[in-house]
């Protein structure tokens, strides 16, 4: 292996990395969970400052990948992701009830999901109390407005009336057509369905929002 890497050295010095820069978008107030969750039963279990990456870089030693494809461990190292660029943000997580993974051979119900916000969309009051560490104190729910909706989603199905399914019966295990002459037609056409996840929208409310709202109900 060592006797590989020196001879492809001046080579490999030659032929410049490639590098690609992506930008994330770490900033969404929607999570999608399963639509057999309990969507009544989400529940704010943490609020924390944190970093987040806003770009990913890509980087591929063309070079290095095509003279180690014999070497599985040392082609695993000719790329790699990094992330770059974190800016300040805070962190909700939220917990919530659905059915067991199949793959989960503890049977867990309980999961979680998490979503990013910017500094300035948080009222300034939970910020001070989140920087002061009295965070736990204060009553989360009322700095978020929580909805959740289930979508539709785009699917293919069997047009049955422009469809031709020619009748028949099996004989010694094979379909044997009735009509010898008929020929199966199967047309298919884009439906709508219920969409295999929930849409949880989570909102920040702040001071300002609050005190709208509660001159709203006062002039009522």
């Amino acid at each position: 292996m060592i006797a590989t890497l020196l001879a492809m050295a001046p080579a490999a010095l030659a032929a410049k990395p490639e590098v690609e820069t992506l930008d994330l978008k770490p900033f969404s107030n929607v999570a999608y969970i399963p639509a057999g969750a309990n969507a009544s039963s989400l529940k704010v279990q943490s609020l924390k400052a944190v970093q987040v990456p806003t770009k990913r870089i890509a980087t591929t030693d063309n070079y290095y990948c095509e003279h180690t494809f014999r070497e599985p461990a040392a082609a695993t190292s000719c790329s790699s992701l990094k992330n770059a660029a974190p800016v300040p943000a805070y962190r909700i997580t939220y917990s919530f009830q659905a059915p067991a993974m199949a793959s989960d051979e503890y049977g867990a119900t309980g999961f979680t999901f998490s979503v990013y916000f910017r500094p300035d969309d948080l009222d300034p009051q939970l910020r001070e109390a989140i920087g002061k560490g009295r965070v736990k104190k204060l009553d989360l729910e009322r700095y978020f407005a929580v909805s959740s909706e289930r979508g539709s989603a785009p699917a293919v199905a069997i047009d049955q009336a422009h469809s031709i399914f020619c009748e028949g019966n099996y004989r010694d295990g094979d379909w044997t057509r009735t009509d010898p002459t008929c020929q199966d037609k199967v047309t298919l056409k884009t439906v709508t369905v219920p969409s295999d996840y929930i849409a949880v929208n989570v909102t920040p409310i702040s001071r300002s929002q609050k005190q709208v709202a509660a001159t709203t109900a006062v002039v009522r």
